[in-house]
């Protein structure tokens, strides 16, 4: 099946069959579309399966930070730098007969005295290479943001929510408080929550009413941990929690008047 087509030739066949290939039918298909594209570009054809050392995720993403191959420059021709030496930088392309794509190329390697070898790549692997490689630049880039807070500047200050604690021991409404989910304490102790939990490596934030009190726990390695104190481990007042959940529903694109069935959103 082409390149250009929209759906690969596994997807075809499992919408054909609608259940999912054996292991051995998929890695046949896939080796047909490498002898296809072999034959139809006179260049040697690669993906993950075939060559794994030439599709490390870490040496890509490598390159690509180096700009030995700009990431723009990937996305615009769908090409990805597999492999440099001190004079060979192997190219794995989508359209290896594409001029613009090959000239960028020619000239970017040119400059670093390096000589480009062509490959050809499928266009679903280009595509799953760039998913993985930017979202383990979103992950670091979140690490070494939150990694740069201090312990102090996580915590939570007890005058933050002072009003609140009265009107929580009053039974006061908090959609009348001045405090809500656009209130500039909510936004911050949600953005304090969120970084502690990227610094900390947390798998679950659990946001839990209580009787009278707040309490948010972290899940790592399987074991829950109460954080977000304020002095003498009073924890945050409970009248806050319609509006940290609101807050936490904005961010993730949620519906915030929606509070009977569960939603999915992503930040």
């Amino acid at each position: 099946m082409s390149q250009e087509e929209d759906l690969p030739i596994l997807a075809a066949l499992e919408k054909v069959i609608d259940r999912a290939l054996p292991p051995e039918i998929q890695r046949y298909c896939k080796r047909l579309q490498l002898f296809e594209l072999k034959v139809a570009f006179g260049l040697e054809a690669t993906d993950p399966g075939l060559d794994p050392t030439l599709f490390d995720i870490d040496n890509i993403g490598a390159m690509l930070d180096k700009e030995v191959i700009p990431m723009k420059t990937c996305t615009n021709h769908s090409v990805l730098p597999l492999r440099k030496t001190d004079s060979i930088l192997v190219v794995g392309m989508v359209d290896p007969n594409s001029y613009l794509a090959l000239d960028e190329i020619t000239t970017l390697a040119s400059k670093q005295s390096l000589t480009v070898q062509r490959r050809v790549i499928a266009k679903q692997d280009f595509q799953q290479v760039i998913d993985r490689i930017r979202d383990a630049q979103t992950s670091k880039s979140k690490t070494e943001a939150s990694a740069g807070l201090s312990e102090e500047a996580l915590m939570v200050g007890d005058d933050v929510f002072g009003e609140d604690l009265t009107d929580a021991e009053q039974g006061e409404d908090l959609s009348t408080s001045a405090t809500n989910e656009n209130s500039a304490p909510v936004i911050a102790l949600v953005d304090k929550i969120l970084a502690k939990a990227l610094k900390e490596g947390a798998s679950d934030i659990h946001i839990e009413p209580q009787e009278k009190e707040l309490r948010v726990r972290f899940r790592k390695d399987g074991l829950m941990r109460e954080q977000f104190f304020l002095s003498d481990n009073k924890r945050l007042p409970k009248n806050i929690v319609n509006a940290v959940v609101s807050r936490f529903k904005i961010i993730s694109n949620l519906n915030i008047a929606e509070k009977r069935v569960p939603q999915d959103g992503k930040l």
